[in-house]
């Protein structure tokens, strides 16, 4: 009579193997988990950049997209990882007020994805009716760029001089 079955010895070594393999694609895992936040995080954030532009084209007005914390006005303090808004801004002074449209609000990234502005657009972006930004107290055009980091993933949403956004990998 023939047994069937696995001796002890045999079990080891599959479960040996299964381990090599679960730590050598754990990393990969990892790392795809990172750039699939960050991917989807700066396509949001991209769409509200190129939604902003399109909107002041349409309206013929300032549109801005700025931080905020509660989804219905700008914030005085914190980064783009809170959430941000999209509205017309009628008096052009930056601020959401009663009266003015909310064209689009973003989501929280909860600590997920930083996301960070250099000086130029750390708290906002403002376009006007041709399309250009402009930065609200001096009126000068306004560039920068917006980095969306998580893990060492790093994509970042780069506005030129005439308000025209793309999407660049980069480092964190």
């Amino acid at each position: 009579m023939t047994e069937c079955g696995y001796s002890l010895v045999e079990l080891m070594i599959v479960v040996a193997i299964v381990g090599v393999v679960s730590a050598v694609a754990a990393p990969s895992f990892a790392r795809l988990l990172a750039e699939t936040r960050v991917g989807d995080a700066s396509s949001d954030l991209f769409a509200a950049v190129l939604q902003t532009r399109s909107e002041a084209l349409k309206r013929h007005r300032r549109v801005v997209l700025c931080v905020s914390a509660d989804g219905a006005e700008c914030a005085s303090g914190g980064g783009w990882g809170q959430g941000w808004i999209v509205f017309e801004d009628g008096n052009e002074n930056g601020q959401r007020e009663e009266g003015e449209p909310l064209v689009r609000a973003g989501e929280v990234r909860a600590g997920r994805v930083g996301i960070t502005g250099d000086a130029s657009v750390g708290r906002y972006v403002s376009y006007v009716a041709s399309g250009r930004t402009q930065q609200l107290a001096t009126g000068a055009w306004q560039a920068g760029t917006l980095t969306l980091c998580s893990e060492g993933i790093a994509r970042k949403i780069i506005i030129n001089r005439v308000g025209r956004p793309r999407i660049a990998k980069g480092n964190c």
